[in-house]
């Protein structure tokens, strides 16, 4: 049996746990040894939503490269969804860059795209939730999460519901395809009976 492919971009600045996240989603892991990524790490995972395979293709791209407009418009094209992380741990620092992330992955992407903002390192932080749903609001994020890789919590839900958005709006891109082809066959062959029903 095939399975869906889908192509889920990471973005987010240095040291907000982007890693760690697939880390633990892919391999159930946790190191607290900090490495950076280099470019940009590509992991994949094979998931049963809802009855149907599916098969996430996940990037994450290292968080320096934020100011590098052509690497980041080359590593969000194609995706089917994306990341935009932030640390709770930290969170007057790595919130100030959402909205450039956010901008860059528009600059690319339609912005009925699913785009989720995911907050990590929930073990460590002082979480104001108010805060988090107001720049998810203001960003035009289509959900919000709270996680810790060291723990888990969060992390397989975010993961899930993610790839949930990401068929679904699939689904109604393809169903518009569907309903747009119809529309144009129903127009020529208005035209056609026109012409062949036409007296002057």
């Amino acid at each position: 049996m095939t399975s869906r492919e889908l192509k889920i971009a990471i973005g987010g600045d240095m040291q907000t746990g982007k890693t760690c996240l697939v880390n633990r989603f892919i391999d159930n892991v946790f190191t607290d040894r900090y490495k950076m990524t280099v470019g940009a790490d590509f992991t994949s995972k094979s998931l049963c939503i809802d009855g149907e395979n599916i098969q996430l293709q996940i990037w994450d791209i290292a968080g320096q490269y934020r100011s590098n407009k052509s690497v980041t418009r080359n590593f969000f094209k194609d995706a089917s969804g994306v990341i935009i992380t932030f640390s709770l741990a930290g969170m007057d620092g790595s919130m100030n860059s959402l909205s450039e992330w956010r901008k860059m992955s528009l600059s690319v992407l339609d912005d009925d795209l699913p785009c989720v903002l995911v907050g990590t390192k929930s073990d460590l932080g002082t979480i104001d939730t108010r805060s988090i749903e107001s720049v998810s609001e203001e960003h035009k994020f289509h959900k919000w999460y709270m996680t810790s890789a060291k723990d888990g919590t969060g992390v397989d839900e975010m993961f899930e519901d993610l790839s949930r958005l990401m068929v679904e709006h699939q689904k109604q891109k393809l169903e518009k395809i569907r309903n747009r082809k119809k529309l144009v066959m129903n127009l020529n062959d208005q035209g056609n009976k026109t012409k062949r029903f036409c007296q002057c």
